[in-house]
């Protein structure tokens, strides 16, 4: 056997071992479901992308001579479908033209992990960002008393919701009054209230690898369906790759603000990265807008202490209720 030969079936193993891989997370997300493993991969799915192009670069740059046209011609078309699926998937996250209104409202949401969130890089956020509304999930009480020592009163004097050791407070803060408060039953502190003539909710169901995942994601869809927020902000735990989540946004006539002011994939979770990827990975914070609003700009802060990116959203009133 040549040393060209040896080339061309590694070529040939490390396509396969990129290209199977890549269909998986890409079929994933045809499936509604919530075992673990499933919901891993469709929230990893837009990794698929790089390891087609990869796949693709191998197939046509001849190293150690050219794989033959009975093997090159089926493959290229094979990955090329796939990458074109997965781009297809993508587009509209990156290409969404961003909306005008009439009055600009601009809105946090924020994991601070069981109150583990640095209060002073927090503090920072807020007050170089000047949000209206602010919605923080694992909010605990000694948090909640840092960040007010700090002014956070001072800045978004109304609120509502609760704060709780561990994972379940959630807590919403404005600088208008909120009314109507009343939670929403999630494993993790949910709250439906209203803000500015808006139904906004501030949501943390459960998370991925939960038992109660799938029927918690289905529940917030039916919710929506009933009440129609005009906003919906927090960490959903959940992506767009995720048919459940898809489903809630139909439903209740959602838009995802990122998708919608074309800015791009932002991933939020985990903060500094897993399993050797210095990045995050997936995207499960959100801010969703019903018609009443359209999304201009989303961004992201880093706080230490939280596994999580904030999540910045500016946003327009369109026609409906009055700031």
């Amino acid at each position: 056997m040549t040393v060209r030969t040896v080339v061309r079936r590694g070529r040939l193993l490390l396509v396969l071992a990129l290209a199977a891989p890549s269909a998986l997370l890409l079929g994933s997300v045809l499936v509604t479901s919530g075992f673990p493993a499933v919901v891993a991969m469709q929230a990893f799915s837009p990794f698929a992308l790089p390891l087609l192009v990869v796949a693709l670069l191998l197939l046509v740059v001849p190293l150690g001579g050219s794989l033959g046209r009975r093997v090159l011609a089926p493959a290229v078309v094979v990955v090329v479908l796939a990458l074109a699926a997965g781009v297809m998937r993508q587009v509209p996250v990156w290409t969404a033209a961003a909306h005008s209104g009439d009055a600009s409202l601009r809105v946090i949401t924020a994991n601070l992990r069981f109150g583990d969130a640095d209060p002073d890089a927090v503090m920072r956020m807020l007050q170089a960002e000047r949000p209206e509304l602010v919605v923080f999930q694992e909010i605990t009480a000694d948090a909640q008393a840092a960040l007010e020592d700090r002014g956070l009163l001072a800045l978004l004097p109304h609120s509502a919701g609760l704060a709780t050791p561990g994972a379940r407070g959630t807590m919403i803060f404005a600088t208008t009054p909120l009314t109507d408060a009343e939670p929403i039953v999630t494993e993790h502190g949910s709250w439906a209230f209203t803000f500015r003539g808006l139904r906004v909710w501030g949501v943390h169901p459960a998370y991925p690898f939960s038992p109660r995942w799938l029927g918690e994601q289905r529940k917030l869809a039916r919710l929506a369906e009933a009440e129609k927020p005009d906003l919906a902000l927090g960490d959903f735990n959940a992506t767009l790759d995720h048919p459940s989540f898809r489903q809630l946004l139909a439903e209740a006539g959602l838009t995802d603000a990122a998708e919608a002011s074309g800015a791009g994939w932002q991933p939020t979770w985990p903060q500094g990265g897993t399993r050797g990827l210095p990045v995050p990975v997936a995207a499960i914070d959100h801010v969703l807008v019903g018609t009443a609003l359209r999304a201009t700009d989303t961004r992201v802060h880093t706080l230490p202490g939280s596994d999580h990116l904030a999540l910045v959203a500016d946003l327009a009133l369109a026609a409906g209720p009055a700031a």
